[in-house]
């Protein structure tokens, strides 16, 4: 729309005398957006333009991006400029930093740059193959369980994942193994029970005979406990919240209806930022058909927990950037899928090169032997051997169950 706009009126930046340019996290930068930053630049007050981006993490292609922009910088603004390498890296060992370092060294396309880590020595990276991702799951929870016990706070570990299912499959495990764990993955506020709630409460005002919305409403409001009660009780409690609800009407009570959601809180996160944006709405109208269109057209938005809460880290490679902790347990498992092409690959160890970095003090590499297909015709995980290479351990081309199988087979 901007673009659209400027070809309207060509100066129209010209009107914000805009001098200085800064962006950051270049490498997210998709076409329409360079575009935009040439159209700013080329304006009478302009002086100067500086850019912060790394192409080793430019890891978002789904949205448009791409690592050209940075690594053909000059010749795609077609203007001079002098480049300036940040190198020290003061999050990670220098194992952890030499690994990343010779994962990006494997790809062709790329600024030629390596980084120096600023700490001490710590403990080697190390990495596992597994041909059944139960095992891996296990070993990993093993390693969880031993950490813990000798002083490693839960919070500290993340278990980081190309995919959503893999992130539940860890989660489910770990609550069988009594591991308290936390997703911070984006979640989508429709899934999220209290704005629902809170939802369901505006169409209950809206339809005062919509019995399962006020059921809804009055059960989160209970924390979860309103089937604990009577038939009569909740009868009672649905008859309280219709007369509560008609009062708020006939008296226009945003006072009222403000309480009423905010009944619904308890610490959690995500509902904070909905009601966040609820009451950017300044009257019990506009609050009441935001809701509405909230649960007509919130379907794609997202949101992620940001604080800090007691458990293992469950996330995926992608949410993982900016983030870090002291022990990783990264699983590529799903980096090798079908029909992956040169830029596709260089991105996958991109991925793995953040995701990789996300830890401080130990990383421990993991993944199912097999990408995809079935005995005879199977493509082995790239991603996994050339973790094995950089830290010269052997791959295994041999699926032990098999072998245990054949050796316990007699023939006469």
């Amino acid at each position: 729309m901007i673009l659209d706009l400027l070809q309207k009126n060509p100066f129209y930046f010209e009107d914000y005398g805009f001098q200085h340019i800064i962006v950051d996290e270049f490498q997210d930068t998709n076409e329409l957006q360079f575009e935009i930053l040439k159209c700013l630049i080329d304006t009478p007050a302009f002086e100067s333009f500086m850019v912060v981006g790394d192409d080793s993490q430019s890891i978002f292609s789904f949205r448009g991006s791409t690592p050209e922009f940075i690594i053909n910088f000059f010749d795609r603004l077609k203007e001079k400029g002098e480049d300036f390498y940040l190198l020290e890296n003061h999050r990670s060992t220098p194992e952890i930093i030499d690994f990343a370092n010779q994962v990006n060294s494997k790809n062709v396309n790329r600024v030629m740059k390596s980084l120096a880590a600023t700490r001490a020595h710590g403990a080697p990276v190390t990495v596992k193959q597994f041909w059944k991702k139960e095992d891996e799951i296990s070993c990993i929870l093993k390693q969880i369980v031993k950490k813990h016990g000798e002083g490693t706070a839960y919070e500290e570990m993340a278990y980081l994942a190309s995919t959503r299912e893999e992130l539940m499959k860890m989660g489910t495990a770990c609550t069988e193994a009594g591991i308290p764990w936390v997703m911070l993955n984006p979640e989508p506020m429709l899934d999220n029970s209290r704005v629902l709630a809170a939802i369901a409460l505006v169409r209950f005002m809206k339809d005062p005979t919509a019995t399962k919305d006020a059921f809804v409403y009055l059960n989160a409001a209970s924390k979860n406990t309103l089937l604990d009660r009577t038939d009569g009780e909740i009868q009672t409690r649905m008859e309280q919240l219709k007369e509560t609800v008609l009062q708020l009407q006939s008296r226009n009570d945003l006072f009222l209806f403000q309480q009423m959601v905010e009944a619904l809180k308890d610490e959690d996160e995500i509902f904070d930022l909905f009601l966040k944006s609820l009451y950017l709405r300044s009257n019990l109208e506009e609050m009441m058909k935001y809701c509405l269109d909230y649960d007509q057209y919130g379907e794609g938005q997202c949101a992620r927990r940001e604080k800090n809460y007691p458990g293992v880290v469950l996330t995926t490679a992608h949410s993982s950037k900016g983030m870090e902790w002291p022990i990783v347990f990264n699983d590529i498992s799903h980096y090798h899928t079908k029909g992956l092409t040169r830029e596709e690959v260089e991105e996958k160890r991109r991925l793995l090169f953040v995701s990789s970095t996300r830890a401080r003090d130990e990383l421990y590499l993991t993944g199912q032997s097999v990408a995809y297909g079935a005995k005879g015709k199977r493509v082995f995980n790239q991603f996994l051997m050339e973790c094995h290479e950089i830290l010269g351990e052997p791959f295994s081309f041999e699926n032990p169950y098999e072998k245990t199988k054949s050796a316990g087979t007699r023939v006469s």
